[in-house]
């Protein structure tokens, strides 16, 4: 930028040009933005308590790893080991705890989320509660994984 003696001043201490009205150094960089976040630990691969991983298996075709509740999955070929990609320390331990079936207590949050979450609700709890034991206790584990139970 050039000298401007209407608008700008030379600064006797520094020899920098200065706006002559709000005194800030002309054609000078900025300083950087604020303090860069440093890098966290997350999100990190992790190796799942054995009850999140889900082996199912079909007529004539090989076996098929699942991990309900982690959607990003990775299955070593050489070791067979299965980890999933958590994103904050929470979900870690989620991941490394047992996934037991639900109490009483987690099993009534569980109906009352499935009754405020789904439309025609009534419908769906009387449904849910018609079905067999075995089933029910599969959709709570499943419900209770998404929730983070």
């Amino acid at each position: 930028m050039a000298f401007n003696p209407n608008e700008h001043i030379i600064d006797p201490d520094t020899g920098f040009m200065r706006h002559a009205k709000t005194g800030h150094h002309v054609s000078l960089t900025p300083p950087p933005p604020g303090g860069v976040a440093l890098p966290s630990d997350y999100p990190k691969w992790v190796v799942p308590h054995v009850s999140h991983i889900v082996l199912k298996t079909a007529a004539d075709a090989p076996a098929h790893v699942s991990t309900p509740g982690w959607p990003t999955f990775h299955v070593n070929r050489e070791t067979k080991e299965v980890s999933v990609l958590v994103a904050d320390e929470d979900e870690e331990k989620r991941a490394l705890a047992d996934l037991s079936a639900p109490t009483p207590e987690d099993e009534a949050v569980i109906a009352e989320s499935f009754a405020t979450e789904h439309p025609r609700s009534d419908f769906a709890m009387e449904a849910f509660k018609d079905a067999d034991p075995e089933l029910q206790k599969k959709i709570a584990v499943v419900l209770a994984t998404q929730k983070g139970i």
